[in-house]
C-alpha cells in the first residue's frame, strides 16, 4: 500500500515547469499497486491529479482541510502506517499550511514519503522541516489540469522531468538543484521496504561523500550496502585519480589492502579446516619445517588468526634487496636533501637514489626471476624462501593483540604447504571461479585491462614508479603480489558476494562452499585477550569511544565481523540485521601519507548513518 501527499507550488522555475528534488534510493518512478494520497487544501481542487494516479494504482485519498483537528490527524497518521508508499499533496493557495505543519513534522512512517508541490517559494520554506524527511519532492508552479496530470505521470514514470530550481530553498535545496528523471519503469525497491529510511541513508551518505571529495579525502570509490541480500545503496563516486578523471564504474577494481586477509587467506584456512586438513591448535611448524628450530616453533594457527602470536607485526623485506653502499645517510629521514626527495609521510622522505644488489632484480621475467613487483621489475623466485627465513630469525613479542601482517603471511605459507599449490590458484579453484567471481584476483594485470583497475599511489619509494595494477604493500610486492596480508583486487559487488556466502553459512546460489558449523565458528569466536575474531576484526565493545582502538562506528552491534584495508577500504557483515556494508577507495592516491579518511572517520560515519537509518 502507498500514500501520497501533494503541495501546489507557485513560480519556482525559470524555464521548466516541473522539477524533481532528492529522489533518494531512488523512490521514483513509483512501482506499486496501492497508493495513499493525503490531500491538504480545498477538497476536489486536485481532482485531475488524483484521477490520473488512480489509473496506475489503487488509490486511497485522505483529505485534510482547515477544519481538520488533532483527532483527524491521529487517525490519518495511524492509517498511513499500513501503506508502503505515501505521497503528500498540499494546495497552498486554499489553506494555511502552518496549521498543518506540526502534523507533517510528526509523521514517522515506515513508507517513503513523496511530496508533490504546487505552491510558492514561501510555501517550500514553510515546509522545510517535513521536506527534510521526504524521499522525493516533485515541484510545479501552476495548478492546472495539464500540470496535475503531468505530475502524476512523473510519479509513475510515464513522463520525464528535468527542471532546475531558480533559487535556493532554505538549507535543503540549492539553486539549480534538480534530478533528471526519465520516463520508464522501476524495480520498485527502496530502503524503506527493508527497514531503512532513504532520506537518512541516501541523502546523508551522498552529502558525506560529496564533502569528502571536496576535501580530497580520496579521488573516488564504491559503496554497497545489502540488507536481507538486497542492494539498498549501491553507488560509485568520484574519479579514478586526481589526474585520471575517468568516472569510477561498478566494474572497476581496487587494491583492497588488508581485506585480503578475510577474502583470501582466511577463506583458504577455513576451507582447509572444513576439510580436516588442519586444526586451529596445530603448530605452524608442523607444516613449515624451516621454523622448527626457531622461536616460532610453537606458534599456532589460532594465535595467528587472533593476531596474538607474538610474531612481529611487520618487516621490511625489501631492505635485503637494497645495496646499502648506494644509500646516502639513512634510508628515511625527516627532511629533504639532494638524496632524499621522495616523500613517503607527512614528515618523512625516502632515499631517492639507491641501487639494488646485483642479481636480485631483473627488468625481464625468466625462470630465475618470476616475482613481479612492478613494471619492468622482477624479483628472484627464491626470495620467497628468504622471506620465510627472515621471519624465522626475528625476535618474538608478548602474546598480546597486535595486528600482524607477518602472521597472515605465515598463514599463506601454511596454506601453500598443505595444498602444494600457490594460494591464489587454490582460492580460484575452491571459491572464486565456482562462485563466478571474475573481478576478484591477485595480479590483476594478467587478466584485466589496466583501464579497469583503479590507480593506487604515485611514485612509490621502493619501486620508484606509479603503482597501478600492482599491490601497494611492499611485503606483498616482495612475494610477487600474492601474499597472505595484502595483494587482492576486487570491487564492492564481489566482496559482498563472499560475505553473503559467509552469512548464508557457507552456501551461495545453491552451492555449498563451507560447512555451516565452520562458518558459525569463525564468525562468532572472539579472543579472550582482545576484541578480535578468528581472522576477522570485530567491534571493540570494551573501548567503543577510542577511535584509535576501534575500526567500527559506536553504533555497531558486537556481532559484526569484517576488516579494513590500508588503501582506504572496509567490509562489515552484521548477522543479526542481515546487513553487509562495503566501502572501497584509493585514499593513498596520489599521496600515500593522505590519512584524512582516518582522521575524519569517513568509513565509520557511513556505518553510523546506516544504523541511524534503521532506528
Amino acid at each position: 500500500m502507498s500514500v501520497v501527499i501533494t503541495l501546489w507550488a507557485g513560480v519556482l522555475l525559470q524555464a521548466q515547469q516541473l522539477t524533481v528534488l532528492g529522489n533518494y534510493a531512488p523512490v521514483l518512478p513509483l512501482a506499486t499497486s496501492e497508493l495513499a494520497v493525503v490531500s491538504i487544501g480545498k477538497e476536489g481542487i486536485n481532482k485531475k491529479f488524483l484521477s490520473t494516479l488512480s489509473e496506475y494504482a489503487s488509490l486511497t485519498n485522505f483529505q485534510i482541510t482547515e477544519k481538520s483537528d488533532s483527532s483527524d490527524y491521529r487517525k490519518i497518521a495511524n492509517d498511513l502506517k499500513s501503506f508502503k508508499r505515501v505521497v503528500i499533496s498540499v494546495t497552498g493557495e486554499t489553506v494555511d499550511v502552518r496549521f498543518h505543519r506540526k502534523f507533517l513534522n510528526s509523521l514517522d512512517l515506515p513508507a517513503p514519503v513523496v511530496y508533490v508541490i504546487f505552491s510558492t517559494e514561501r510555501m517550500l520554506n514553510l515546509l522545510e522541516e517535513p521536506l527534510e524527511k521526504a524521499a522525493a519532492v516533485v515541484v510545479t508552479y501552476k495548478l492546472t489540469n495539464d500540470l496535475q496530470k503531468e505530475a502524476a505521470d512523473v510519479l509513475f514514470g510515464k513522463a520525464s522531468a528535468s527542471g532546475k530550481l531558480s533559487e535556493t530553498i532554505g538549507y535543503l535545496f540549492r539553486k539549480d538543484d534538480g534530478v533528471e528523471l526519465l520516463a520508464g519503469s522501476s524495480d520498485g525497491l527502496v530502503p524503506e521496504d527493508y527497514g531503512l529510511k532513504s532520506y537518512i541513508l541516501n541523502r546523508r551518505i551522498d552529502e558525506l561523500i560529496d564533502k569528502s571529495l571536496q576535501d580530497t579525502v580520496f579521488p573516488g570509490g564504491q559503496i554497497l550496502i545489502l540488507k536481507d541480500g538486497v542492494r539498498v545503496y549501491n553507488k560509485c563516486f568520484g574519479t579514478h585519480s586526481m589526474t585520471d578523471l575517468t568516472p569510477v564504474r561498478s566494474t572497476d577494481i581496487y587494491d583492497v589492502g588488508e581485506i585480503t586477509q578475510t577474502n583470501a587467506t582466511l577463506l583458504a584456512i577455513m576451507k582447509l579446516y572444513d576439510s580436516g586438513l588442519l586444526r586451529l591448535d596445530d603448530k605452524i611448524s608442523t607444516y613449515l619445517p624451516a621454523l622448527r628450530s626457531t622461536n616460532k616453533k610453537d606458534v599456532t594457527i589460532r594465535e595467528l588468526l587472533y593476531n596474538e602470536s607474538g610474531v612481529i607485526p611487520y618487516l621490511r623485506f625489501y631492505q635485503q634487496l637494497v645495496d646499502d653502499e648506494t644509500v646516502q645517510g639513512p634510508f628515511f629521514q625527516g627532511f629533504v636533501d639532494k638524496w632524499h626527495y621522495t616523500r613517503v609521510g607527512h614528515f618523512t622522505y625516502a632515499c631517492s637514489d639507491f641501487k639494488f644488489k646485483k642479481g636480485y632484480i631483473s627488468t625481464q621475467p625468466s625462470k630465475t626471476y618470476t616475482l613481479q613487483m612492478g613494471d619492468n621489475m622482477w624479483l628472484r623466485s627464491d626470495f620467497k624462501n628468504t622471506v620465510l627465513q627472515t621471519i624465522g630469525r626475528t625476535e618474538m613479542t608478548d602474546k598480546r593483540y597486535i595486528s600482524s601482517s607477518i602472521g597472515f603471511i605465515l598463514l599463506q605459507y601454511v596454506v601453500e604447504a598443505i595444498t602444494k599449490m600457490p594460494m591464489d590458484a587454490y582460492l580460484d579453484r575452491e571459491f572464486y571461479q565456482p562462485m563466478g567471481l571474475t573481478r576478484t584476483l591477485f595480479r590483476p594485470l594478467q587478466r584485466i585491462d589496466k583501464s579497469q583497475i583503479i590507480p593506487t599511489a604515485n611514485n612509490e619509494y621502493l619501486r620508484r614508479q606509479d603503482i597501478h595494477g600492482y599491490v601497494l604493500d611492499e611485503a606483498a610486492a616482495c612475494l610477487g603480489g600474492v601474499a597472505g596480508n595484502a595483494g587482492l583486487f576486487s570491487n564492492v559487488t564481489e566482496i559482498a558476494e563472499i560475505y553473503t556466502m559467509l552469512l548464508n553459512k557457507g552456501e551461495y546460489k545453491g552451492n555449498r562452499y563451507l560447512k555451516d558449523s565452520t562458518c558459525e565458528l569463525f564468525m562468532t569466536s572472539r579472543s579472550q585477550r582482545s576484541h578480535r575474531g578468528l581472522g576477522f576484526d570485530r567491534p571493540n565493545i570494551h573501548n567503543v569511544n577510542n577511535w584509535l582502538a576501534n575500526n567500527c562506528a559506536v553504533s555497531t552491534p558486537e556481532e559484526v565481523f569484517g576488516h579494513t584495508g590500508f588503501t582506504g577500504t572496509c567490509v562489515w557483515a552484521d548477522p543479526v540485521n542481515k546487513l553487509i556494508y562495503v566501502f572501497l577507495s584509493n585514499r593513498v592516491s596520489p599521496n600515500i601519507w593522505n590519512d584524512k579518511i582516518i582522521q575524519k572517520r569517513v568509513r565509520e560515519e557511513i556505518q553510523d548513518i546506516i544504523y541511524e537509518s534503521m532506528k
